[in-house]
């Protein structure tokens, strides 16, 4: 529903991809869409879908990507969908290359789930060559009963209370990282990166660095919701990331680059990095990648919708009320209804990109 003229959020994952295929061919560009295996709550074929627009030859690049967390979908696609629109409008940003992928985990995305068909959490799934799928935090296993319950969701199962105990006991820090950093030893639980590489990472794999064309500078806004405070926009980059075309990049999008070390963005290091994956891809390529955060509810909050809703999937059952609140509930936590939310980040995503461009267009290369 529109605050403001321009501004749409999708109803769910077939409208989204409906509407950014009809103002994709309105652009034109370039069309790639790949099927997964997996199919949708009706059965129905679902896809990732690419459109690279503006001067294919040009080397600066500026890649918008969404959905890698299916329930985190909508914000990148409403964001994607304004960009596309203003494009439309104005006829393009000049000498520059533009990539838009759109639903990176389309079977999140349409089945109102943060991981994939297999579970996986797509930014704990993008190992690089050398990594193993194996391990978990210690703490994790500690925290297992917890976390991932083998019950339908309860309304009286006290998580709130205990959860405040186990912070109390562990430490915010540890605790999060625990939690948050990437397991891959327990296939419902969450967070889990899986046991070898996703059907996303076997379909970009063999198409990324073409899909960045003559680029040799690059600006890649991949967008996410639920870490950080309300309605605000935190650029997170894997320490590892850090040249100094990282660092400029930063600052033109308003503000200094934060990696997952710094507890002041409430964050943490995560193993399966989408960001250092792309970075690895794209070669010798001057690559800034930030996973682009807008915040909702509390850290707590998330997890509790998070849990439900992986409760309701694996253990749940689909007619009941219980299950619908739970998937309900996830879809709010990481897209709130409020309408000034919504206004706020999506605008907030729009300057971003702006900013993107303006700094691609500054350091031009001969």
């Amino acid at each position: 529903m529109s605050v403001q003229e321009g501004i749409w959020f999708p109803r769910d994952y077939d409208q989204s991809r409906s509407e950014f295929l009809a103002v994709g061919k309105e652009l034109g560009g370039e069309w790639e869409s790949h099927a997964i295996e997996s199919l949708g709550p009706q059965r129905e074929p679902l896809t990732i879908d690419l459109l690279t627009l503006g001067d294919l030859q040009s080397p600066h690049c500026l890649v918008l990507s969404s959905g890698l967390h299916g329930l985190e979908a909508p914000l990148g696609a409403a964001i994607q969908q304004r960009w596309m629109r203003l494009c439309l409008r104005e006829g393009g940003p000049p000498n520059l290359r533009i990539v838009l992928a759109h639903a990176l985990n389309p079977f999140g995305f349409a089945c109102q789930r943060r991981s994939d068909a297999e579970n996986l959490d797509l930014n704990r799934a993008f190992l690089r060559r050398g990594e193993e799928h194996r391990g978990a935090p210690p703490l994790y296993k500690t925290l297992d009963p917890l976390l991932n319950p083998e019950a339908p969701p309860s309304g009286c199962d006290f998580f709130r209370l205990r959860a405040a105990a186990t912070l109390a006991r562990y430490g915010m820090k540890r605790v999060k990282q625990a939690i948050a950093g990437g397991q891959y030893e327990y296939p419902r639980g969450l967070f889990y990166g899986g046991k070898g590489p996703s059907e996303a990472q076997q379909i970009l794999t063999p198409h990324w660095k073409a899909w960045l064309g003559a680029s040799r500078r690059v600006i890649h806004l991949d967008f996410h919701t639920g870490l950080g405070r309300w309605g605000e926009m935190t650029l997170l980059a894997h320490p590892q990331l850090n040249s100094p075309w990282q660092q400029q990049a930063a600052q033109a999008l308003g503000g200094p680059g934060v990696d997952r070390h710094r507890e002041d963005a409430g964050a943490y290091e995560a193993r399966g990095d989408f960001g250092l994956w792309c970075a690895e891809q794209a070669g010798e390529i001057d690559y800034a990648y930030f996973c682009t955060e807008f915040g909702t509810y509390s850290a707590v909050s998330v997890l509790h919708a998070l849990r439900r809703e992986n409760q309701a999937h694996f253990w749940g059952d689909r007619a009941s009320p219980a299950y619908r609140h739970a998937k309900q509930s996830a879809a709010d936590a990481f897209c709130p209804k409020s309408a000034a939310w919504r206004e706020r980040t999506v605008l907030r995503g729009e300057a971003a990109c702006l900013a993107a461009v303006a700094k691609l267009q500054e350091n031009r290369l001969d």
